[in-house]
């Protein structure tokens, strides 16, 4: 299994260690991500994108990303049709904060994470939080992600309550140890029925914002279990998280431009990977420019794949994206194969804001709704996400897992990974550490210096009239890959840039 700490990586090795599922281990992973990493991720965020192939034929996405709080729903031009795409301008204009409630939605990942554990798994609730109790009460290694945020932040008042730094390199947190304690106690649902479901409606009131503890528990109904959608490559069918609301159409998209490159020339030549920027910022014009770029299926992926790949790309500027999120990727012996990606906003420690007494850091989640229009479904508005983790079924039985934090720029990185491995045949080590290039308009590209071979800056500048060769922008956080063979071998394709992923394999 894969993850963005060492000690969450732990935690779900050692369920599987217990004979528990890769489903178990990924739930005990991602609750202990949120302790041991708790400027990406946390019980406050604003949720995230599960994959899991059974081991046989079937795959099914569990998504429980950000949804708005009906106060601002009530603005939505029909809100109870079940249209693709709302045309109500008025949320692309919102000028939301960048903290506090008023930044914030309800949180789902507890809620998509229990819905996972209990429609696969094998184990309880409190067997798969024991991890991470102890973790939050005893401390973890403050990892370097931690430590850069900690060091980024001008004023740390907001983590007065949440973290016990005495200990230097060691991070403690009392208070979310007694919440995820009573979880596990009294079930998950009592995250939403108890009294942090009262005690942030109080603290969303005081901000002027309107979240009730009935729609707080709402939360609980939210959470969305279908088939996974699919594309097929080869002899690959990758499978992803819902379409519209999610970064799964480009990365389908950008597969399949790096698939049309390398059946014409040498994919990681400077002037292959030029030609994928250059495809790359078509596709996300595309998604953002077509009148018909949000409204997918199953049925027309295919067609909206070919167009996005060969779309007059435009102008149009998107505004910067940044994105906090961890993954976490697991295959068990049977075959179960999940990746799921999680979300705290982006910015470091999400809103900076915490439920008091509970140790619960809030998402900043609405900041999707500032510009982009958003699905509405049953009158709720759903946020388009980036987020893209991924399960790819070989023909013959392998599979491989993946996924990364980075904003917009999570569906090319994880295609670059994940195509470089089934369509080039390289390890997992070197399609994850092989350098990037990432582009969304027709103005300007972007890639690594460090580590793209000498020409690549003239090559991109035959495309684009600028080219930005800053490396810390490809560094957000780990891409992690894991793949399991049609013998049954598994191998990891962990990041060893600036924030490195981390692995484990039980032998």
């Amino acid at each position: 299994m894969t993850a963005s700490s060492p000690e969450a990586a732990a935690a779900g090795l050692e369920i599987l260690r217990r004979g528990g599922n890769a489903i178990d281990a990924a739930v005990a992973t991602a609750l202990a991500s949120c302790v041991a990493d708790p400027a990406n991720v946390g019980l406050g965020g604003y949720g995230g994108e599960l994959v899991v192939h059974d081991g046989a034929e079937r795959c099914w996405s569990v998504s429980f990303s950000m949804i708005a709080p009906k106060s601002v729903d009530a603005s939505a031009a029909n809100p109870e049709a079940d249209n693709p795409v709302s045309d109500n301008q008025d949320h692309k204009t919102v000028a939301y904060p960048d903290q506090g409630p008023s930044a914030s939605g309800a949180p789902l990942v507890v809620a998509g994470l229990s819905r996972a554990l209990e429609s696969f798994g094998t184990m309880s609730w409190a067997q798969v939080s024991n991890r991470a109790i102890v973790l939050a009460r005893d401390g973890v290694s403050t990892t370097g992600a931690t430590e850069r945020a900690l060091t980024a932040l001008p004023d740390t008042s907001f983590l007065d309550g949440v973290f016990d730094l005495a200990t230097p390199g060691r991070l403690r947190q009392p208070a979310l140890a007694r919440t995820l304690g009573d979880m596990a106690m009294y079930g998950p649902d009592w995250f939403y029925e108890g009294p942090i479901g009262a005690a942030a409606s109080a603290s969303f009131a005081e901000s002027g914002v309107s979240l009730t503890p009935s729609e707080w528990i709402d939360s609980l109904d939210r959470v969305e279990m279908v088939h996974a959608t699919y594309y097929d490559l080869g002899h690959w069918r990758i499978f992803s998280a819902p379409l519209r609301t999610s970064g799964a159409p480009c990365l389908h998209a950008t597969l399949r431009a790096m698939q049309i490159i390398a059946d014409e020339q040498d994919f990681e030549s400077s002037v292959g990977l030029a030609g994928l920027a250059q495809k790359m910022s078509s596709i996300w014009q595309y998604r953002f420019s077509a009148p018909e770029r949000n409204s997918l299926t199953q049925e027309t992926l295919a067609d909206w794949v070919d167009a996005a790949v060969s779309y007059d790309t435009g102008v149009t500027r998107l505004t910067p994206a940044t994105g906090h999120t961890a993954h976490i990727n697991v295959v068990d012996a049977t075959g179960i194969t999940v990746a799921l990606t999680l979300s705290q906003g982006p910015k470091w420690f999400g809103a900076r804001w915490v439920i008091p007494e509970t140790g619960v850091l809030m998402n900043n989640g609405m900041h999707l709704f500032r510009w982009e229009r958003p699905v509405v479904r049953r009158g709720l508005h759903y946020a388009l996400t980036n987020l893209a983790p991924v399960v790819a079924v070989e023909s013959g039985g392998a599979r491989v897992a993946a996924g990364a934090p980075g904003a917009r720029r999570i569906p090319s990185n994880v295609a670059l990974a994940l195509g470089r491995h089934i369509l080039n045949g390289m390890d997992l080590d070197q399609a994850v550490a092989a350098g990037r290039v990432h582009a969304e308009d027709a103005l300007v590209s972007a890639y690594e210096s460090g580590r793209l071979e000498a020409g690549i800056d003239r090559e991109l500048l035959r495309v684009f009239p600028q080219i930005d060769g800053d490396d810390d922008a490809f560094c957000t956080g780990p891409l992690t890959v894991l793949s399991r063979n049609r013998d049954g071998m598994v191998a990891l394709g962990l990041d060893d840039r600036v924030a490195p992923g981390f692995g484990e394999v039980l032998a």
